[in-house]
């Protein structure tokens, strides 16, 4: 038997009130579409600065500038994964702009 947590009143009697809140089945519906809303923009302005990163020249020969030698590009490109196809390139992107990975790093 789980022993039973003691609250004061003044704590029970809001949690009684918050429990006997009804959400109107019009409003219930809301945070749904707009999390799905909110998740097609982000996506979608993700693949807008994708498309137009590629779509500028060689990502590689703006890093090196024009006195970069083949070597050196071909280094880039193996390093940032520009020799992939370009929807793998696009899930790597995705994969570094990942928001929730990089706040939970600084985070701990």
């Amino acid at each position: 038997m789980e022993p039973k947590i003691q609250l004061d009143p003044m704590t029970e009697t809001a949690l009684r009130s918050l429990h006997d809140i009804a959400v109107p089945p019009h409003v219930s519906w809301l945070p749904q579409t707009w999390g799905w809303a909110a998740l097609a923009v982000l996506l979608g302005i993700a693949v807008l600065v994708f498309i137009m990163f590629q779509g500028f020249g060689d990502p590689a020969r703006m890093i090196v500038g024009q006195t970069g030698d083949k070597k050196t590009l071909d280094n880039i490109r193996k390093d940032l994964y520009l020799d992939q196809p370009k929807w793998k390139q696009f899930f790597f992107y995705l994969n570094d702009i990942n928001f929730a990975k990089n706040y939970t790093k600084k985070c701990t």
